[in-house]
């Protein structure tokens, strides 16, 4: 990953929550309902995160699991 990535301003502190809250939630539909939004702004907002780090979650019918670099972009979040 790019660290200049991280610093052009696209990353947001929704896309923070919106990832820690996917992670929580297990899916992208719990995680829509959580978050008061609908699903296909969660889903959005999660490929905008992708493309920002350059890497990408397991979705499978109805779990998203996070690869080993969510995993470590995770503990950020998590911890405040």
């Amino acid at each position: 990953m790019d660290a200049d990535r991280l610093l052009d301003g696209r990353l947001k502190l929704r896309h923070l929550v919106l990832v820690a809250t996917i992670a929580e939630q297990g899916s992208v539909v719990r995680a829509a309902e959580r978050l008061r939004v609908t699903q296909p702004v969660v889903t959005r907002g999660l490929r905008e995160l992708e493309a920002i780090l350059a890497w990408s979650c397991s979705t499978g019918a109805a779990r998203v699991t996070p690869t080993i670099y969510g995993s470590a972009f995770l503990t950020t979040p998590r911890r405040y």
